[in-house]
Order: structure tokens, then sequence, then C-alpha cells
């Protein structure tokens, strides 16, 4: 056995590590502090290229040509490209000699070739929205490649908060599991959010206890810290998934294991109940979930917000949800259903048939109408405060950013990572999460374009498992009631079918009931395979199928401590207002047949939820 000099363990000390070094050198920065980030980017560089690691980048001028300089260095050295990765935006890349970009000669000095993200278009929003935006896809394509994530320096904390990376990053770090290392006592942006927000150095995720995080914060000497900062990449590397430190994983590793010990915020696992409620998304259906529980209600005497540590909800689902944590009562929300549902979703006669025609171009129904609805409703509930964080019960409300192609979950502060929607409006939230494409145009909230969280997560019990994980629950105290919206069985996977019944329906008008007949009966179905023959089931086959995923991976996680309501019937559309008694009957039927458990099981009496407030939490 060859044994290792003590140069080959440093020289792969850090072999297959992927560190994102995110920031950059501010404008408004003094001399002094924009010479200590380059010279941190610098070191910080030589001793990874020089341990085996990998550095990724997203191409700011301040930060990308020193680290080009310690490229062209190490190739001087070792005669080989450096493990180097850039990543720029088309957003820039358009005009690559205004901002310095010169791709071929990059590639020339980096292992990697650069990565071009794509590009917002310029709207009536204006240009610095388009860029802000276009940040955001390339920093998600940051995240696919890293392992861990360590952020400098930073520019706009101080002249307009609210197009700041950091605050992004930080989210990043939260939703992707990595590993974040945030070095404010360099200055810029970091510096200047932490010291708004010094809870963050808690969710960090990077093996440091909180005080020696807080030491690395403030610490100002760019040898101190490239060496500490080092080491722990390569005691993180080295301990992989012991208890030590956090698993690594790469960003596209977006759901991290269940964890068994505690997690920010939140004491180590008591061995009571955490249950969870999970609701679908499904349009005017939410009516009969909204059913199920009032009865469920009714039938105990208990009242559902008291029993969960945790709602989830999607799209109809959502809006239940925050009504829930804002105090309101399920058989209040079954009113709002039944009055207001068919001002939301008008249909029937002519005008039906004319928004059935107008949804092939445009969105089917008024978005505004939707919103002052919700407003009116919100208005009425026992929480008056307009903030999510307000709930009185912890919330995970999921909807999609449709300009970075990302799944995104409002929350509750929960735990310091919730303080990211700290500011966030029930209202917005609402509209996000029910922005169904088709049916409503996109909602923009604040620097957004949000649609429906049900694209990705219509049944939103997996969200909630990854809620539990950053929770620090013990996955064997979970329990999860999830409950849908009803679903046809007879939605099947396979393509539009011309069979005789079809021609004999299609010639009728034509030729009569007889010539139709004696016509389709030389038929010969033909199975239509393309892009015509599945459009009218493939929505609703992909919708069904991501559910019965979510609610596989449950029964296999959970076991018999997962309990899925829900009903099948003939189609229901998500729309369709005047089956409003309909949904009501069901909802009935559904909470009778799953009485027994869902008493037994999460409306005990003599076991409520822990009480739950952001105070609190705080």
């Amino acid at each position: 056995m060859v044994e290792r000099s003590s140069s080959d363990s440093v020289s792969s000390s850090l072999a297959g590590m992927r560190i994102w070094l995110s920031g950059a050198v501010p404008k408004e920065a003094a001399v002094e502090e924009g010479e200590r980030i380059r010279d941190f980017v610098a070191l910080l560089a030589r001793e990874v290229f020089k341990r085996g690691g990998t550095i990724v980048h997203g191409s700011h001028p301040t930060i990308r040509d020193v680290l080009l300089a310690e490229a062209k260095r190490y190739r001087q050295a070792h005669h080989a490209a450096a493990p180097l990765r850039l990543v720029v935006s088309a957003h820039f890349a358009h005009d690559a000699a205004q901002y310095g970009i010169d791709i071929p000669a990059w590639n020339a000095l980096c292992a990697e070739p650069v990565i071009v993200t794509t590009a917002v278009a310029v709207d009536t929003s204006g240009e610095a929205r388009a860029r802000d935006r276009s940040l955001s896809i390339m920093r998600r394509a940051l995240a696919d490649q890293a392992h861990l994530i360590v952020a400098v320096g930073g520019e706009w904390w101080r002249e307009a908060p609210q197009r700041a990376g950091v605050p992004e990053e930080i989210e990043i770090a939260r939703d992707y599991q990595l590993p974040l290392f945030l070095l404010g006592g360099l200055g810029g942006a970091t510096a200047d959010y932490l010291a708004a927000h010094p809870e963050y150095v808690g969710i960090c995720r990077n093996g440091l206890s909180q005080a020696e995080n807080l030491q690395l914060v403030q610490e100002t000497a760019v040898a101190t810290i490239t060496e500490r900062v080092v080491a722990q990449i390569g005691l993180l590397h080295g301990a992989g998934g012991s208890s030590a430190a956090p698993a690594l994983h790469s960003g596209s590793a977006r759901v991290a294991a269940l964890s068994r010990s505690a997690g920010p915020g939140e004491a180590a696992a008591s061995g009571r109940p955490r249950r969870i409620l999970c609701l679908d998304g499904g349009g005017i259906r939410g009516a009969f979930t909204a059913r199920a529980l009032a009865t469920w209600e009714k039938m105990t005497g208990e009242k559902i917000i008291n029993h969960f540590d945790l709602i989830a909800g999607t799209s109809t689902g959502g809006i239940l949800a925050i009504a829930l944590g804002m105090g309101m009562q399920p058989a209040r929300i079954v009113e709002f259903y039944k009055k207001e549902g068919p001002k939301i979703f008008p249909g029937g006669g002519i005008g039906g048939k004319a928004l059935e025609i107008q949804q092939w171009f445009a969105a089917k129904f008024d978005r505004q109408i939707l919103r002052d609805r919700l407003e009116a409703a919100f208005g009425e509930a026992p929480v008056t405060s307009t903030r999510l964080a307000a709930s009185r019960v912890r919330l995970a409300i999921t909807y999609y950013d449709a300009e970075t192609d990302t799944p995104r979950v409002y929350r509750t502060p929960h735990s310091p990572a919730g303080n990211i929607d700290l500011e966030c409006d029930r209202l917005d939230a609402a509209m996000a999460t029910s922005a169904a494409p088709t049916y409503f145009e996109a909602t923009r909230i604040e620097n957004v374009l949000a649609v429906d969280g049900g694209v990705w997560a219509n049944s939103p019990t997996t969200v909630a498992l990854a809620e539990a994980a950053q929770l620090g629950w013990n996955l064997d105290d979970v329990r999860m009631l999830s409950v849908g919206t009803l679903f046809t069985p007879n939605v099947f996977a396979q393509p539009f079918e011309i069979d005789d019944a079809v021609v004999k329906a299609a010639l009728k008008p034509l030729i009569g009931s007889l010539g139709a007949t004696a016509a389709a009966a030389f038929w010969t179905n033909i199975s239509m395979q393309g892009t015509l023959g599945w459009l009218p089931t493939i929505a609703n086959l992909l919708m069904k199928t991501q559910i019965q995923t979510a609610d596989y991976v449950c029964r296999l996680l959970l076991g018999s401590r997962y309990l899925r309501v829900d009903m099948a019937t003939q189609e229901i559309k998500m729309d369709d207002a005047q089956a409003i008694n309909a949904l009501i009957g069901y909802g009935d039927a559904a909470a009778d047949a799953n009485f027994p458990r869902v008493r037994d099981e999460f409306l005990v009496k003599e076991h409520p939820a822990e009480r739950w407030s952001a105070a609190a939490a705080g």
C-alpha cells in the first residue's frame, strides 16, 4: 500500500467539491473594502484550485476578472485549464463588448465551458426588472452546479434593497439545502443584510455552530477567513452524511432526507405527533375539501386549526390553508365557495360558450374579481393583520415563478429561513398560488411573475415533508392528513381515438341518424398519436400522475401514519360553479367515511397541537 504524502492530501482535500462564489465588489465600497474582497476572492480561488475543488461564479466583472487572473496563474503553473466554471446571463452576453464578455477566452482558461442562461425580455416594467429576473435565472443555474455557497460583498443593498442578490441567495440556500458561508466582515451587501437580519447565521447549515458563524461573520482578516472557510469545506466534504455535518447535495438534489436532529428554530424531536394537513388544488372543487373539514369540526366539536402543526396548500387548497391560518372556520369557507364561486367562475349559456372560446386565446376569467372577493372574505377573518406571518398555524403555500422556471413556497416564519417571507401579504400569496394557467393571468408579486402552484405540486404532501425536514421533525413523529378535490378514474394514459361513436356524432347533424349509423359501421378506429391526439387528455393525465407520485412517496415514507381522503366521481371541471351542491354532498360523504381515523388520529381532544405564532417563534 502506497502512503500519501502530506502534499498529496492537501491537493485532493476538496476533490469533487463545487463552490459557488457569490457576490461582487459594490460600487460604493471604500478602497480598502474593495481590496479586501478582491484579495479574499484571489486567495480562496488559489486554495480551492490547489485542493482539487471547483469554483463556479456568475461572471460579475469585479469578481470574474480576479478569478480569471487566478485561472491564468493556475494554467501557467500546471499547464492545464483551471477548475473554474463561469455562468453568464444572455441579458449581458448579447452585448459582450459593453460588459467585457469574451467567452472563447474564458473557455481557454477554464476546465469547464461557460454556461449562458436565458434572459427575461424587457417589457413595460423596464430594463431593470428584466435584468434582475434574468439574474434570478442565472442564480438558480449556479445552484444546480454547486454543493455550497460562499457569499461575499454584493451590491444594491444601500441604494435599492429589493434588488440585492444576497436575500435571494439565502433563499436559494434554503430551497436547495446548500450549506452557506456569509462573510459579512468583508463588507458590501452581505454585511449590510446581516446587520439587519443577524438571525440568518442560524440557517447556514455549514457545520459551524451559531457562535462560530457569528465569529466568522465579524472577521475582517482575509487570510483568517480563507483558512476557516477552506478548512470547514474540507470537513463538510469529508463528513458527508455524518452527524457532525450536513450531508452535501448537488443543487439538483433539492429534497433532503428528513432529519432526526433539531432544525433551526425548533427543539429536538419530542416523540409527540407532528400533525400535518395537506390541501390539494382543484378550483371550485375546493368546496369538497372545505365541506369535509367543516363536517369533521361539527362531528368532533374540535377546531381543525388547533390540531395541526403545519398546513400546506396549493391553489384552491392554498387559499383554504391561508383562510384557516387567519382563523376562518371551514363552514364559513364553504359559504364563500357557494356565494362567490359563480361570480369568480361564471359559466353556462351563451356567455359560458364565449368564455370557452376566449380561453384558447386569453385567460378565461377575470383575475381582479377573484382578488376582490378574496380580499373581502379575508377582511372578515379573526386575524386582522394582512401579513401571512400573522397566521395562527405554520403555513407552506406553493406557487411557481414563471420567469425563472422555479418551484417556490411562501412560508410563515416557522424557522429563521421563513423570515424571507416575513412581509408577504396573505392576499398576494393567495393570488400567486391560484393563478392557474389559461384560467387566470399570471400574478406579478413584487419581482416575481407567479402562476398556480399546481403546475408542480398540486398535492403539496412532498412539500410538507420537505418543511418537516427543515424543521428538524422526526419522521416517525409525522402524521399526515391529505385531502384531495375529487378525481376521475377514467383519465387514461392514451391519446384521443376517432372511433365509430365519434364518427356517428360528427355525421349525424349532416346526414341524419340512420346515415351516420350506416357510415360508422364501416369505420376503422384511428388512434391519434400526435399532438392533436394527446391534447385533450395530456393536462389531466399529468395532473393525475403528479398526485399519484406524491401519494406514492408519502405512503412509502409514512405508512399507516398517512391518510389520504379523496373520492372518485364523474368528471367535475375545476370551474364548474354549478356543481357546488354536488361537491358539498361529496364532502359530507368523504368526511363520514373517514371520520373514525380522523377523530382518533388527528382531532384528538386531549392532544391539541402545540400553539404557534410568529412572535413566539421569533
